[in-house]
């Protein structure tokens, strides 16, 4: 069954305790957001509801803060290696949101690979927020975890700028089809802040095995594992339907 995490932080900085009170069904729902660069090149709406992402399969949703950010396209090129173990394996849609319309089609097309849309009232950054945006503090990124994250980024030669907002904090959600709810989020403490990849590939086999009629059809059979590869094995159980 999948498990919804509680999200604990405590700021080395100012010593107080952040205790994240899990995203809101009803706030993620009725959120209107804007085609920015579809993959299949397929005609959309211009605008839809944010349910529609999830309402015929598991979605899984990267929630990006600024797309021409270093750490937001690197954890966006890790996260789309696995698209095919997520999409073509768990039956799990990937979808990016982002804050801000700028780089957006770039971000989707050469960084994530996929789908990406723009919430533009911000409102599913507002549901992990518990109602209202999360905002990073000016002196955040300067904070030794961050700056480590940024030279580690620029290391892998990953092409950036600095336009829009960089205070905004993003996250993760998994959602379950349909209307029934909320299966994992993420939220970003402070700037590059990835969900754990075994956690998140664990939460995707829950999901997986908790609604199996979505898989593709050449994982019904019950024998079939659906983690295919070795090197899964160190940080997430191998499971078969």
């Amino acid at each position: 069954m999948a498990r919804l995490t509680f999200n604990h932080h405590l700021d080395k900085h100012d010593g107080t305790h952040h205790h994240h009170r899990p995203a809101s069904f009803e706030l993620v729902k009725d959120v209107p957001l804007m085609p920015m660069y579809i993959a299949s090149n397929q005609p959309t709406d211009p605008l839809i509801a944010s349910q529609s992402l999830w309402e015929n399969q598991p979605c899984l949703i990267l929630l990006v803060r600024r797309p021409g950010c270093i750490l937001c396209r690197e954890e966006a090129l890790a996260l789309s290696t696995y698209r095919a173990l997520i999409e073509g394996r768990y039956g799990i849609r990937m979808v990016a949101v982002v804050a801000h319309e700028f780089a957006a089609q770039e971000f989707g097309q050469h960084f994530w690979r996929g789908d990406v849309y723009l919430d533009k009232s911000q409102g599913m950054f507002k549901a992990l927020g518990g109602g209202k945006v999360r905002h990073a503090s000016k002196l955040h990124i300067l904070r030794p975890s961050i700056l480590a994250r940024i030279v580690k980024a620029k290391q892998h030669n990953i092409p950036h700028h600095a336009t829009g907002d960089n205070s905004v904090l993003g996250g993760l959600l998994l959602m379950r089809p349909g209307s029934r709810g909320i299966a994992y989020e993420h939220v970003e403490h402070e700037i590059g802040d990835m969900a754990p990849l075994g956690e998140l590939l664990n939460e995707c086999i829950d999901v997986a095995q908790e609604f199996p009629t979505y898989l593709p059809s050449y994982q019904s059979s019950p024998h079939v594992s659906l983690l295919g590869e070795p090197e899964y094995d160190s940080m997430s159980r191998i499971s078969t339907l």
